[in-house]
């Protein structure tokens, strides 16, 4: 299917703008994380989970001492 079709008057020459190609689609299942990037999001799952206790760790220390 052509968007736009443009067909000089005297001329052979067409002009095409916007054509579109219609394929079958690809079902397959895929996987969430792909292996190669299920390392990094561990990684980065990890130091969030560290700072997450540093911070608490830190937080809970300051109210005790305090009081």
């Amino acid at each position: 299917m052509t968007a736009i079709y443009v067909r000089l008057l005297g001329s052979t020459q067409t002009l095409s703008i916007g054509a579109s190609v219609c394929n079958a689609a690809n079902l397959a299942p895929v996987p969430m994380v792909p292996g190669k990037a299920l390392p990094f999001a561990l990684g980065g799952l990890g130091v969030l989970l560290i700072g997450g206790v540093a911070y608490r760790a830190t937080r809970r220390g300051r109210f005790t001492s305090a009081a």
